[in-house]
């Protein structure tokens, strides 16, 4: 750290009445640690649409099946099944 940045960051501190340390401390966690925090969320979000995307693909490739059926389905077999548990 050069004279000038350490003058600066002393004066800074005083001025908002806290330390240097503090200062410095709060500059790493806004620059890096919200940064990677935000990013994570990112990841995350996207991660959750494309399951999401994938379920209704799945779901809309199932549904035409149900719509016409290559055999004949027995819906009350499946709800007498249904209703056993």
């Amino acid at each position: 750290m050069t004279e000038d940045m350490h003058d600066f960051l002393i004066g800074l501190a005083n001025q908002k009445g806290v330390t240097m340390a503090e200062l410095i401390r709060k500059a790493v966690k806004e620059s890096y640690v919200e940064k990677k925090q935000k990013i994570v969320k990112k990841a995350k979000k996207k991660k959750k649409k494309n399951i999401n995307y994938e379920l209704r693909k799945k779901i809309m490739e199932g549904w035409k099946y149900l719509k016409n059926p290559e055999k004949p389905v027995d819906y009350k077999a499946w709800v007498e099944y249904g209703r056993k548990y």
